[in-house]
């Protein structure tokens, strides 16, 4: 007797990108309050991975992840379109 196994995909998370622009325009390009965005979006992905895996957590692990990295960015003035279309193929 043989199966036949099938790989079902993996769900792909996207982070929420107008939300998480919108969060970093609250900043105004003050390069503390982008190092202080960074630091607490990797504590709460840390916090969200904590609580467990399920899809609700991994959506906010992305986003938390993808704050950070986008903070850093602006803070090293990365252009926001460039920063976008490193996050286009994600």
């Amino acid at each position: 007797m043989s199966a036949t196994i099938i790989p079902l995909p993996e769900r792909r998370y996207r982070p929420n990108l107008p939300k998480l622009f919108a969060l970093l325009d609250e900043a105004k390009g003050d390069h503390g309050e982008l190092f202080a965005t960074a630091v607490a979006g990797l504590a709460a992905a840390s916090k969200f991975r904590e609580r467990g895996n399920g899809p609700a957590e991994c959506q906010r692990i992305t986003d938390a992840l993808t704050l950070s990295t986008l903070a850093l960015l602006t803070m090293l003035g990365v252009p926001r379109e460039q920063a976008m279309d490193g996050l286009s193929d994600v």
